[in-house]
């Protein structure tokens, strides 16, 4: 393990992973005085949005554990997808509000959005863009195999 090999945005991109993971807990929508965190406003989103940022740490802990580029730029691939559905059900959650069945047992009868809420919005957003930029900078600076003879190749 070298965390030398980690680059500047391998580092953003597990920093936002991290923040939108603790923002999974924080209250995203409130009704009659009680407040949901998104583990306890959706179905499935959560489950989306948890794997995003998952994979956003995972790709600080992969580029300092492998040798070689690839894994690391795999990685970061995958948490880009993941992210941008991630971002894309979260901007829709933001406009669109679930029903007070699904979020809270209070019984009012408006929802309002929470300020984690827009915090996972931003940082979503943001994470797509940092996953992109940290699979864009990552470039073959080693072989990939070592060779055996260095000079012109001999014809036998």
């Amino acid at each position: 393990m070298d965390f030398r090999r980690v680059r500047q945005w391998d580092w953003l991109t597990g920093l936002a992973g991290l923040i939108l993971f603790v923002d999974l807990f924080v209250p995203w929508y409130g009704a009659g005085g009680l407040t949901a965190s998104a583990w306890e406003s959706f179905a499935f989103i959560d489950l989306i949005v948890a794997l995003a940022a998952l994979l956003a740490m995972a790709v600080v802990l992969v580029s300092a554990f492998s040798r070689v580029e690839a894994p690391a730029k795999l990685v970061a691939s995958w948490t880009f997808w993941v992210a941008l559905v991630a971002a894309i059900l979260v901007v829709f959650r933001v406009i669109k509000r679930p029903g007070v069945d699904i979020v809270l047992n209070g019984g009012a009868e408006h929802v309002t959005r929470q300020w984690g809420l827009f915090v996972g919005a931003v940082v979503a957003i943001g994470l797509v863009w940092l996953a992109w930029r940290a699979r864009q900078v990552m470039t073959a600076t080693r072989p990939l195999r070592a060779h055996a003879r260095s000079g012109p190749a001999r014809e036998s």
